[in-house]
């Protein structure tokens, strides 16, 4: 474990925050618009149904492989790629213009969120390991805070005609600009990376 100055352990935990909240917001601003693509690709409640099966797919997949690239590479590396594809994805996901394209985009953006999601909970851990008080309560809370905001921009968006592409690219356009910029204060890779062990374990 790398010993780390405290004032860059209090600007890893606002950074890590921020990812915690941007999450939220970019995932949550999507679900206002399922209606909206429903309508727009044609598909019927099972097609619809299928379709969303994809990020919990992607998910599953990602996970199994994000825990070993954590601990081989450090959260640091990792929270910052995938937290970037998180963003760029769901631009993807409004211009999709099938069942088959938007099932596709759907399963990427699980796959991102997958590893962004043990990403980013292990730069927390690392984070509170060294800040001597429980900050993971607080990190899911902001999640909880960004879904909210995200869910509320995303009505808006839906209530004044806001195009799907224009909606869900520009969202993830500026949470990956925010989210860039806050990340840099991460703890760098070596305070959680592993020089050995297992790539996967039984639970």
């Amino acid at each position: 474990m790398v010993a780390v100055p405290e004032r860059r352990v209090r600007a890893a935990r606002r950074a890590v925050t921020a990812v915690f909240f941007l999450n939220g917001a970019v995932f949550a601003s999507w679900l206002p618009r399922i209606p909206e693509v429903k309508t727009d690709l044609g598909l019927g409640s099972a097609a619809l149904g299928a379709a969303l099966t994809g990020p919990a797919l992607g998910s599953v997949v990602a996970m199994t492989a994000a825990g070993a690239l954590v601990a081989r590479l450090g959260s640091r590396p990792v929270t910052r790629v995938a937290f970037a594809a998180f963003c760029v994805l769901p631009g993807l996901i409004g211009l999709a213009g099938s069942w088959g394209a938007l099932f596709a985009a759907l399963t990427a953006w699980g796959a991102a969120l997958g590893c962004l999601d043990v990403s980013m909970n292990s730069a927390g851990m690392t984070v509170q390991d060294r800040y001597g008080r429980p900050i993971m309560s607080g990190l899911h809370a902001s999640f909880s805070g960004g879904a909210l905001a995200g869910a509320v921009a995303g009505s808006a968006a839906a209530h004044h005609g806001v195009p799907v592409p224009l909606h869900l690219g520009g969202t993830g356009a500026a949470a990956l600009v925010i989210g860039l910029v806050a990340t840099r204060a991460l703890l760098p890779a070596g305070a959680d990376a592993q020089a050995g062990g297992p790539a996967f374990a039984r639970p």
